[in-house]
C-alpha cells in the first residue's frame, strides 16, 4: 500500500534497493530522498510526488506507488517529469545542465497488459 511504501521508502537502503533492480544497475546510491514532495504548478495542476530521489550521478527518480489502474498512465508519468523539471533548473542556468530523470510507478496490475514484470518508456 501507499502508506506501507512510504515507511520503507524512509529508509535509504531500501529505496536504493527497489531502484537498484528497477534500473539493472547495481552502483546505483541514492543521496537524497524526499517523502511526499510537493511540485506547486502556478498555471496549472499541481503535484505531490510519492518518492523524489537523486542519486550519486546526479539523477532524479519520483517513484509512486499506484494500486489503482487509472492513476499509472504514461501521460501521467510525462507530466511528473515535466514538473521535476520545471523546478530543477534556476533562472540563468544552461539547459545543459538538467540531468536525466526518471519516473516510475509501482503497480499492483499489470497496467501496459504485455506481460512483463517491469517496462521501460
Amino acid at each position: 500500500s501507499d502508506i506501507f511504501m512510504r515507511n520503507v521508502f524512509k529508509k535509504r537502503e531500501c529505496l536504493e534497493y527497489v531502484l537498484q533492480v528497477i534500473m539493472e544497475k547495481q552502483d546505483l546510491y541514492v543521496i537524497d530522498q524526499v517523502i511526499q514532495k510537493d511540485y506547486k504548478n502556478l498555471q496549472g495542476r499541481s503535484a505531490v510526488m510519492d518518492c523524489v530521489a537523486r542519486d550519486s550521478a546526479g539523477k532524479q527518480f519520483d517513484v509512486e506507488i499506484q494500486q489503482d489502474n487509472e492513476g499509472a498512465s504514461p501521460k501521467r508519468a510525462r507530466y511528473h517529469s515535466g514538473l521535476m523539471d520545471m523546478n530543477t533548473l534556476n533562472p540563468g542556468q544552461d539547459f545543459e545542465e538538467l540531468p536525466e530523470s526518471y519516473v516510475i510507478f509501482i503497480t499492483r496490475d499489470d497496467i501496459l497488459g504485455y506481460g512483463l514484470p517491469i517496462y521501460h518508456i
